[in-house]
């Protein structure tokens, strides 16, 4: 039987709607990019004092890794150029398989998403966002996962990505329990750092969590996952946990300000991976004016430094409760629900450090600038 004219239509609107980044607006990104780099290596060039050599060293350097990304762009994949090796991870919408360019000893993470799903949960915008700052930071930021291909059939999106052989922290946080104060202090140093990468370009990460956060075989951090990642000039909120703050104060839920026991604790390690698999996650880092129906800033991200630093040292997340709902409730009345556990001996420089995380809008870090003289770090 023919297809009707009004299926052809929905069909191509949906393909339309699919559609990462057209070829116009990748060459359009690209030029300008070329050009803003080629820029900023002449103003360095400008004002160094290298001699002609070595400038002109650096210069092919660059024209080199050009021609390397536009080889890259040029290049056309589908699933079929790659082998499985192993799922790696899961989410809502998709899943992370571990693979192999065919043909090659390359390995990779293929990040794999329904398109069915996407669209039906109004998705698109997240994944095309990750795709875009993927991309942009793909030669400029070693802070970032990179993204080496992008590319869809009729049922999945795909985004194909370096493969980090460290994991990612929330295992290490479940293997480890709790972390000695040095070592919470060498990731968060680095995840502050990494943090500010993507800031310097106008972006708020939005969902920084231990799960989004890689660790490469030299033991150093990538991020990862910046489907929620907007810019700051883009007001957004979190509708979903949202809808649960509501829907706890329609039906008068009152929050449980009692402090977290060993059972919570102990229910929370193995529940934290299974929270992957929802879509809609878990809020144990959001901040609180996430929750509101007003714009935020990138101060939002440093609250979820907070509370990744906080679980590092205590060993759970610090408005852990045994549902989405009451740790939400948490975190908007944190003043009343926030505290150290006592049977802990912490530093008061650990301690000082998370405070100004875990914190109103106006009294918060939100800068390097101001992290790098904390005497924690």
């Amino acid at each position: 039987m023919a297809t009707s004219p009004s299926k052809k239509s929905s069909d191509a609107s949906l393909e339309a709607k699919m559609r990462i980044v057209s070829q116009r607006e990748q060459q359009v990104q690209y030029l300008q990019e070329r050009q803003n780099r080629k820029e900023i290596l002449e103003n360095y060039l400008k004002n160094s004092t290298l001699g002609d050599k070595d400038k002109d060293i650096l210069r092919q350097q660059l024209n080199e890794k050009e021609s390397e990304y536009m080889r890259f762009m040029r290049t056309k994949l589908s699933v079929k150029d790659f082998e499985t090796i192993k799922i790696i991870g899961r989410g809502g919408f998709g899943e992370v398989r571990l693979v192999c360019r065919k043909g090659s000893n390359e390995v990779y993470a293929m990040k794999m998403m329904r398109k069915k799903d996407m669209l039906d949960r109004k998705q698109v915008e997240h994944v095309r966002a990750e795709r875009d700052i993927l991309a942009q930071t793909h030669f400029t930021n070693e802070w970032v996962v990179k993204m080496y291909y992008s590319f869809q059939d009729e049922e999945y999106l795909y985004i194909v990505m370096e493969y980090l052989g460290g994991g990612d922290m929330m295992s290490l946080l479940i293997k480890e329990d709790i972390f000695p104060e040095d070592m919470a202090r060498f990731y968060i140093a680095e995840l502050f750092v990494a943090l500010d990468s993507i800031h310097k370009l106008s972006y708020i990460h939005r969902d920084i969590k231990p799960d989004n956060i890689l660790i490469g075989n030299d033991g150093h951090i990538k991020l990862t996952d910046f489907g929620l990642c907007t810019g700051f000039h883009r007001i957004d909120t979190s509708v979903t946990l949202r809808n649960l703050i509501e829907k706890a104060q329609k039906e008068q839920i009152e929050v449980d300000l009692g402090a977290t026991t060993t059972k919570q604790m102990h229910d929370y390690k193995h529940r934290s991976r299974d929270l992957v698999y929802s879509v809609v996650g878990t809020p144990d880092y959001t901040a609180p004016e996430v929750f509101e129906r007003v714009g935020y800033g990138k101060e939002c991200d440093y609250w979820s430094v907070g509370c990744i630093l906080f679980e590092m040292v205590c060993g759970f997340p610090p408005f852990l409760s045994d549902d989405a709902v009451q740790t939400c409730l948490k975190i908007v009345n944190y003043p009343e629900s926030y505290r150290f556990p006592s049977r802990l001996d912490l530093s008061d420089e650990v301690k000082d450090l998370i405070r100004h995380l875990v914190c109103p809008v106006a009294k918060r870090f939100n800068s390097l600038g101001q992290i790098q003289g904390h005497p924690f770090l």
